[in-house]
């Protein structure tokens, strides 16, 4: 019988993975003020500059726009359509207003062309997404932030160790944003970094920084419980796990990416809060695996393009993608997603609109349909494949096998 393989529950742990969340668990964590160092050095390989952690990397882009948006008049922010919803409600929870920049064609990454269209005069921001750790055109669109004097934020959300042009991503832009969420590049359990390059206006950032708090205790135990949980529910899946997972949801006991009240362009009571230095345990130890599982996806990735699964991206020669996920294209996405759930492999969904995950009432978070026609054409068939550390050769060879054979 085939392994379950789940694209979203906690894919990049492993055995000693658990061990250290057991300890952030139990308490035995004297440590981690040391953890968030060494993190924090490591990390200048990729992204260098000063580091604030947040409990999440829509936290740290609402607290820095926030802070950089009030200095002055321009309050428009430039983001890419084919994107999470947490992205404009954080500019627009800052004071900000979100500029949507359509995607190339049967790409999935912004487009040069349209961000010099939409870049005006009020714009003053530039959000870089690299979907999916797929660089996007990075020459292009330097050019014009370059030629429209606008403050570039990498997001490497998806991309930490993805790199364009023989460079890190997170070394071209003004700052950059880490996401440690649970099924990103690593993960803490929950956390994202904001990096400032430029030190004087870090220093001024830091004052506002200073100013904020720790998740409670509660919080904190929920959060690893939940965790804990999910690794339980992920190795007996196809029996008792789907049982708990569905017991957890019902209960309310469920930790949730997006929370109710964010899918309405409702601030959370909960926000702002910066990283527990427990977690950062977690982090160092995922840190210390990155090349090694990103690697691993660049291989699956391979794996799957050679048994006859282009990606549905466009990727330049310039580029050295990490496949955070496989992109795929059809015609009956959900359809497909299903008959893959049928044989235990759950893919990914990511992006089902142009906002994702809302597929209805987009104005809520500034967005009108129209204003991004390649990216709504992109959510209409986009899928994803897993990539991460537990998806062996064997288990790439049988989901492509499964894909194509549904095309014959």
């Amino acid at each position: 019988m085939f392994k379950t393989t789940h694209i979203d529950l906690v894919p990049n742990f492993e055995a000693d993975d658990i061990k250290i969340i057991k300890r952030i668990f139990w308490g035995n964590t004297q440590e981690g003020r040391y953890a968030r160092e060494w993190c924090e050095h490591e990390l200048q390989k990729y992204a260098p500059g000063h580091y604030f952690f947040f409990t999440s990397a829509r936290e740290a882009l609402h607290a820095f726009l926030k802070f950089y948006l009030a200095q002055g008049t321009r309050k428009k922010v430039l983001t890419q359509g084919f994107s999470c919803l947490v992205v404009p409600n954080s500019i627009k929870w800052a004071g900000g207003t979100p500029v949507f920049v359509d995607v190339e064609k049967n790409d999935i990454n912004m487009s040069a062309i349209d961000l010099e269209k939409k870049a005006d005069a009020e714009c003053g921001v530039l959000l870089v997404q690299n979907t999916f750790g797929i660089p996007a055109d990075y020459d292009a669109l330097l050019s014009v932030a370059k030629k429209k004097n606008l403050f570039v934020i990498e997001n490497l959300a998806h991309a930490l160790g993805a790199r364009y042009d023989n460079k890190y991503l997170g070394q071209f832009g003004d700052a950059a944003l880490l996401s440690f969420g649970r099924a990103k590049v690593i993960s803490s359990l929950a956390g994202g970094a904001l990096v400032i390059k430029n030190k004087k206006l870090a220093d001024a950032f830091a004052q506002q920084y200073a100013m904020l708090r720790s998740p409670s205790f509660f919080w904190k135990k929920r959060v690893v419980c939940y965790f804990l949980a999910v690794q339980s529910a992920r190795q007996h899946f196809d029996t008792w796990g789907k049982i708990l997972m569905h017991l957890m949801q019902k209960t309310g006991f469920m930790f949730l990416e997006i929370e109710p009240c964010e899918r309405k362009g409702i601030i959370p009571k909960r926000f702002g809060k910066k990283m527990p230095g427990e977690f950062f345990l977690l982090l160092q130890n995922q840190l210390k695996k990155l090349d090694r599982m990103n690697n691993h996806r660049r291989e699956i990735a391979h794996f799957y393009r050679q048994a006859g699964l282009l990606p549905a991206a466009r990727i330049d020669k310039k580029s050295d993608p990490i496949f955070l996920r496989y992109p795929l294209y059809g015609t009956h996405p959900h359809t497909m997603l299903a008959l893959l759930k049928t044989h235990a492999v759950y893919g990914g969904n990511w992006y089902v609109s142009a906002l994702a995950p809302a597929e209805k009432r987009l104005d809520i978070f500034g967005y009108y349909y129209g204003a991004c026609p390649h990216a709504e054409k992109q959510a209409m068939g986009s899928y994803n494949l897993p990539t991460a550390i537990g998806v062996l050769q064997k288990d790439a060879s049988y989901i492509a096998e499964l894909i194509i054979n549904a095309y014959l």
